[in-house]
């Protein structure tokens, strides 16, 4: 059965433009080889990521877009969809493509992300899948959301775009899945619909809390202590 959530709205994202540290959105269109090295939702902000690093997909048109000003082409369909980069993307990637990240999420509350571009599709639901690409948990609504961000982006094949960049978040837990599960999860896999204009996606690790945060609750539980005493 399908799971009706809301995914979560990806607020800002940082990338890795060339050696330097941009935060978006901002004034700049996205390109200039941009790796995405953080990104927020529901305020937290999520700095420890991993990756899509192998993708079985069925696109219909064959070609690939990176940022007009860079003058690093991926060369390939799999290189974009796995280059971490966010100024590269294929369109139209249909139903049963499947994503394998790097490593598996360590718990519930990691964040399974997905940035697109273009005008998202409707009616596209995702699941995860193991390391024999068997289907496990819910299958859960893809909804992106628009990030404030935009790029112009030139076709492999010739000609060049400009597009929205939208992203959405959610929590492993979405899926239904139980923290036994977690070491199996190996993907994820495009399960109803299609036509999604992918550029990256992978898992977020759960901030650790802060040590300022540690310290602020160790003063609270002395006063509280001293209180009782």
């Amino acid at each position: 059965m399908p799971c009706q959530l809301q995914a979560a709205t990806i607020t800002s994202f940082t990338a890795d433009v060339n050696g330097t540290s941009v935060t978006y959105p901002n004034a700049t269109t996205l390109n200039n080889t941009a790796v995405l090295t953080s990104f927020t939702s529901d305020s937290v902000e999520y700095t420890n990521l991993t990756f899509v690093d192998s993708v079985t997909f069925t696109s219909n048109d064959g070609v690939h877009y990176w940022g007009t000003s860079s003058t690093s082409d991926p060369g390939s369909q799999t290189v974009a969809l796995t280059d971490n980069r966010l100024d590269t993307m294929v369109l139209n990637v249909f139903e049963d493509s499947e994503f394998e990240f790097a490593s598996a999420p360590t718990s519930l509350s990691d964040v399974l992300f997905v940035f697109e571009v273009a005008t998202p599709e409707t009616g596209v639901k995702i699941q995860l899948i193991d390391s024999s690409n068997t289907r496990i948990g819910n299958e859960v609504d893809l909804v992106v959301s628009n990030t404030g961000e935009s790029g112009s982006f030139q076709k492999s094949s010739g000609g060049q775009n400009s597009w929205a960049v939208n992203g959405a978040a959610y929590k492993i837990s979405d899926f239904g899945i139980t923290a036994g599960q977690l070491s199996s999860v190996d993907g994820f896999v495009y399960s109803t619909g299609g036509g999604n204009d992918f550029m990256v996606a992978g898992i977020a690790a759960v901030p650790e809390p802060s040590s300022t945060a540690l310290i602020g609750l160790g003063g609270l539980a002395l006063i509280l202590r001293r209180r009782r005493v």
